[in-house]
């Protein structure tokens, strides 16, 4: 990766994911931003994206739940797919807080939670 990753891990065990450039989005589009991190993610695991800062949220912007994407272009980066249903374009200086990851362990198909097979 050309960028330098900038993650920082919560006392919970989350990972604050940062933008590893300057990204500009457009009112109304999508796009990417690169972490500059690369990620495995075990077989028994998933990772849950959440949106981090209120000034994504009061600017209409969000992580887009319609595409999870996260190694587009096949370059093995971790990048977050941003959404702009804001009024104007949102900028995103390289090093800014992006998006919360919580990696958690998957529950297997035949899981039973208090007695109901899930």
């Amino acid at each position: 990766m050309d960028q330098k990753a900038e993650v920082h891990q919560l006392n919970n065990g989350d990972i604050v994911l940062c933008s590893a450039e300057d990204k500009v989005i457009s009112q109304g589009d999508s796009d990417f931003v690169k972490t500059g991190i690369n990620l495995f993610i075990p077989e028994d695991h998933c990772a849950i994206f959440l949106t981090i800062s209120t000034m994504f949220i009061n600017n209409g912007v969000y992580i887009h739940p319609a595409k999870i994407n996260m190694f587009p272009e096949d370059t093995g980066e971790l990048m977050i797919l941003l959404k702009n249903d804001g009024i104007e374009d949102f900028i995103i200086p390289k090093s800014s807080p992006i998006a919360v990851m919580k990696i958690i362990r998957s529950i297997p198909a035949k899981t039973r939670i208090n007695g109901v097979k899930v």
